[in-house]
């Protein structure tokens, strides 16, 4: 099999059925059934998963493949990881339950590893849905991008694994990677992305997208914290191998792009106190950070003030020796 489909799922039967159906119409139709398949790890739902994917395969035109060996729930991790171990396609695609490709993207992404047998990694763009599936943002008119393997490809793409859904890896050797590397945290996407990105090309499919759905945070298993889950993203740079400059650059970058300390908790000063303070977080990338956060001066707490002081105090220097303009 060219390309297996994983899906992740706990108690989304409704939302699963109705992926289930437009995924076949898309493979269908495009005359894919000898190259894509559909495999799903059931983590233990107590809903009707399991009766919702065993009738559906009885009248299905697609292969479909149900893992339901969890006797309990094992989270989100440990089931993707699973689903990835069992899958034997040359390339996989992760998809949540509840996010739905739009209707050429599978096609799209086997003309490019056609065209691309260097390409490891494909992700597309997203945009977010009501469960209802209203499109609640504007689509941004995007061009794709195209990375050489290396560490210019995994600076630009890893932040863009924490959207798992229509994320596209070469399959071999990846499960066996991260476990090698003894990365362990909530996000495995985002080491995925840039373990493939340093040794493979990457495409940015950025004029493809996905749905994703939006519900409250209430319905998700997990919550953000006051720290915006950053020691668990950091936890795969930690473990990446690359050298101590770049890793602190993957983490100030993640930042920058990302920005959570402003949307992860209503306390934008707890939250940067404990990303600076995190045990994942290197010395150099609390370095880099801050100059970033001393630089968009959205820090007014009491605790780290002393350290921004002397930042500050090292920039004014730094430009009174070199003559450059500060560079915070």
């Amino acid at each position: 099999m060219r390309l297996s489909i994983l899906i992740p799922t706990y108690n989304r039967c409704k939302d699963l059925h109705r992926n289930l159906q437009l995924l076949e119409r898309y493979i269908v139709d495009s005359n894919l059934c000898k190259q894509v398949n559909v495999v799903i790890s059931n983590n233990a739902s107590t809903d009707d998963t399991h009766a919702v994917v065993v009738d559906y395969q009885k009248h299905s035109k697609i292969e479909i493949v149900l893992l339901d060996d969890h006797k309990k729930n094992i989270g989100l991790e440990a089931n993707a990881l699973y689903i990835l171990k069992k899958a034997t396609a040359d390339y996989v695609m992760y998809l949540g339950d509840d996010d739905y490709l739009e209707e050429d993207y599978i096609a799209r992404v086997l003309h490019q590893l056609d065209e691309h047998p260097s390409l490891g990694c494909v992700i597309p763009n997203d945009y977010w849905c009501l469960p209802d599936g209203t499109i609640t943002g504007e689509r941004e008119k995007c061009e794709p991008t195209y990375w050489k393997a290396g560490f210019d490809a995994c600076l630009n793409n890893a932040h863009l694994g924490h959207q798992l859904s229509g994320l596209v890896l070469k399959r071999e050797g990846l499960y066996e990677a991260y476990l090698d590397h003894g990365v362990h945290n909530i996000y495995p996407f985002i080491f995925f992305v840039a373990y493939t990105a340093l040794k493979n090309d990457v495409m940015h499919m950025a004029d493809s997208y996905v749905h994703v759905t939006q519900v409250p945070q209430t319905k998700k298993d997990w919550g953000y914290g006051d720290d915006g889950l950053v020691n668990d993203i950091f936890d795969n740079f930690k473990h990446l191998g690359v050298t101590r400059k770049q890793r602190a650059i993957l983490e100030s970058h993640f930042l920058k792009v990302d920005q959570r300390y402003f949307w992860a908790t209503n306390d934008t000063n707890l939250c940067i106190e404990n990303i600076l303070t995190g045990k994942n977080v290197s010395y150099l990338g609390r370095y880099y950070i801050a100059k970033q956060i001393l630089h968009e001066q959205c820090y007014t707490g009491k605790r780290l003030r002393f350290m921004f002081y002397v930042l500050a105090r090292i920039e004014l220097l730094r430009k009174l020796l070199t003559g450059k303009p500060i560079q915070l």
